[in-house]
């Protein structure tokens, strides 16, 4: 439930999301450059893509997300990256709804901006022998938490009772390990392979 259903949060909630997604979105668009397109495109692809796989899980169900993943190659544009593949779920295949976009969007986009900024933190320790996956392994485990630690609060902030949003946390631990080791193996195997000029850098 990394999406928030149509009917759950109230219209002023909804309201805020939008306004904080318009926002980040103005933002974040600061480094979007045209020669990027085909990037963010596959990047948007693959955000939109791991919704698509759920596994069981403690009676219900949970999937990828690779926002963390999404952060580490596209750096702040990955906020907008994220907001159009959600935006797709929503329309596509009714993951979310249109009047929670906008904080589905924040939730989830916040989680991608996290991941790039502690990908960044590497540059702090440009001696450490494997820094590029040990941070990458931070930005997927730091992203999937934020994003998770997001939905919580938009759960409380809702009305839900205090023992439902810590189930959700207990249910997510798995995931958010597993979108860690995940973003990890794809940094090193880009790394190994060569190919670590993908990575989002700072103009």
């Amino acid at each position: 439930m990394a999406h928030i259903p149509e009917g759950i949060i109230s219209g002023s909630l909804a309201t805020y999301g939008f306004a904080l997604s318009g926002v980040l979105s103005v933002w974040t668009g600061r480094t979007f450059t045209m020669k990027n397109i085909p990037k963010i495109s596959l990047v948007t692809a693959a955000v939109f893509c791991a919704s698509l796989l759920h596994f069981p899980l403690l009676g219900t169900s949970v999937h990828f997300t690779f926002v963390g993943l999404a952060g580490i190659l596209l750096g702040p544009a990955a906020f907008l990256s994220v907001l159009v593949a959600v935006l797709f779920q929503g329309m596509l295949f009714q993951h979310g709804g249109l009047s929670t976009l906008g904080v589905n969007a924040f939730n989830m986009g916040m989680a991608a901006l996290a991941g790039h900024y502690l990908f960044q933190a590497r540059h702090l320790f440009p001696r450490m022998q494997r820094g590029t996956t040990v941070f990458a392994l931070l930005a997927g485990f730091g992203a999937a938490f934020i994003m998770v630690a997001l939905l919580a609060a938009t759960l409380l902030l809702t009305g839900f009772p205090a023992a439902v949003v810590g189930t959700l946390f207990v249910i997510y631990i798995p995931v958010i390990f597993g979108e860690g080791l995940a973003t990890g193996f794809l940094a090193a195997a880009l790394v190994k392979s060569e190919k670590g000029g993908v990575f989002y850098k700072s103009r």
